[in-house]
């Protein structure tokens, strides 16, 4: 049996964390979630996941902080991130969304979309790592 991609959802809000949980669960992901940035920043080094999905509920000023925090998690798992928050947060997040492994998902969003979103790089990294273990 092979195992399930594992996905981390980071943000303060608990709906979220439940319709990606339900939504993904049962078909694609193992899920996690952490309600602020340090949990999510510790179950990311201790679970390596996959894809981690952050809402960026912080303060402008801070986005790139926590954007980089969550960034160098990703590169030492080599898994992908999606940044989900207002359009004045996409600029601190370097410039790098849609480049390969990072996107940013502006707010406000609808689920459908961003299931999909996620869908496709779970699809990606499956497809990263057989290609690695061939």
């Amino acid at each position: 049996m092979v195992a399930k991609p594992k996905l981390l959802v980071v943000g303060k809000s608990e709906e979220t964390s439940v319709v990606l949980r339900e939504a993904l669960a049962n078909r694609v992901a193992e899920v996690f979630s952490a309600r602020g940035v340090s949990r999510g920043l510790e179950l990311a080094h201790s679970h390596s996941p996959e894809l981690i999905v952050v809402d960026l509920d912080c303060e402008p000023a801070q986005t790139a902080t926590v954007a980089e925090g969550f960034r160098s998690a990703q590169e030492l798992n080599a898994g992908s991130i999606v940044f989900l928050g207002a359009a004045r947060q996409e600029s601190a997040c370097d410039g790098r969304a849609e480049q390969g492994s990072t996107a940013f998902v502006r707010k406000p969003y609808h689920f459908g979309p961003l299931i999909r979103k996620i869908e496709e790089l779970l699809a990606h990294c499956e497809q990263t790592s057989a290609r690695r273990a061939a």
